[in-house]
């Protein structure tokens, strides 16, 4: 069984995405200026949805569904354009170029591939909950608990001890679906020609851990800069929650606020995203197409 090295994967992810930061991005800058004129054009129509995107706005995005829906949708197919192109690029199947955009079958293959990985993790969702809920039911009817009655002394002890142990096993279980599921599927779809689920799954076999570590190689600190430079300078501080003891009217000014400095600013604020993106899909897409040649060093690569 073959296994991924973890340390060449890392390293080959970070020296892929700087080396090749301006080639990644003249894959990728038509398809996000199309994200971002049709982002520009759904905030002329409605003013709810920048502060549904921007801030998390839960009550605008409950007023403009019927927008966010279908936007997220254009936006997953443009996020589809660009990965397949950085994959193929990463797998050596296609030339530095700095202008990429195509709607092409790899592309469909990738969208259909997200959308049944979605439709799995509703699936695994619905699956945990029912789990949980029969847990809860045995364990209740284990210790004598009735409806309506509250449980004391050791009795408490153990349903929250019960509880916790669940809770924690089912989200192993959760993440470790989810980490077989996806890491290597991107690969998979763009050089095999195919939605290849079941094939991303078998390739991962014996590699979690491998897995989860470079994942977190990659995440964790990309993900400490957003925060740093997200709620440090572009939203001065986290946003009030109602468990702080902010009102609806309070949230709402917080977001609309932050969806104006963004608005002022955008010209310094859209390079630096672009950059962002530039480098984190360079690093994601450069350790799964390292990981799926140490897997399968023999494919035969496609013409492009």
């Amino acid at each position: 069984m073959n296994k991924i090295p973890v340390g060449q994967t890392i390293g080959h992810a970070y020296s892929f995405a700087f080396k090749n930061f301006f080639t990644i991005a003249g894959l990728i800058w038509f398809p996000f200026a199309i994200l971002a004129a049709g982002a520009a054009a759904m905030s002329m129509i409605s003013a709810d949805f920048p502060r549904a995107i921007f801030s998390s706005d839960t009550a605008a995005m409950g007023h403009i569904w019927y927008m966010i829906v279908p936007f997220y949708v254009f936006a997953t197919v443009l996020s589809c354009v660009l990965i397949v192109a950085i994959t193929q690029y990463a797998l050596g199947l296609r030339a530095p170029s700095y202008f990429y955009f195509s709607l092409g079958k790899p592309v469909w293959r990738l969208f259909a591939a997200f959308v049944l990985v979605f439709l799995l993790i509703i699936a695994i969702a619905a699956v945990v909950a029912i789990g949980a809920l029969l847990v809860g039911m045995a364990i209740a009817a284990a210790t004598g608990i009735t409806p309506g009655s509250k449980p004391t002394g050791g009795t408490a002890a153990m349903l929250g001890f019960g509880a916790i142990i669940t809770f924690a096993a089912l989200y192993c279980g959760f993440i470790y679906v989810l980490v077989r599921q996806i890491f290597l599927l991107t690969p998979v779809v763009v050089a095999e020609n195919r939605i290849g689920l079941g094939r991303a799954w078998k390739l991962g076999r014996g590699n979690f851990w491998r897995m989860f570590l470079i994942l977190l190689a990659i995440i964790l600190p990309i993900g400490a800069v957003e925060v740093a430079v997200l709620f440090g300078f572009i939203m001065h501080g986290l946003p009030p929650t109602a468990a702080q003891g902010a009102t609806p009217e309070q949230i709402a000014a917080w977001s609309a606020q932050n969806v104006a400095y963004m608005k002022q600013y955008w010209f310094v604020l859209a390079p630096c995203y672009f950059a962002f993106l530039t480098i984190i899909y360079g690093l994601l897409c450069g350790a799964q197409a390292f990981a799926y040649r140490a897997l399968v060093p023999d494919e035969t690569e496609i013409a492009i």
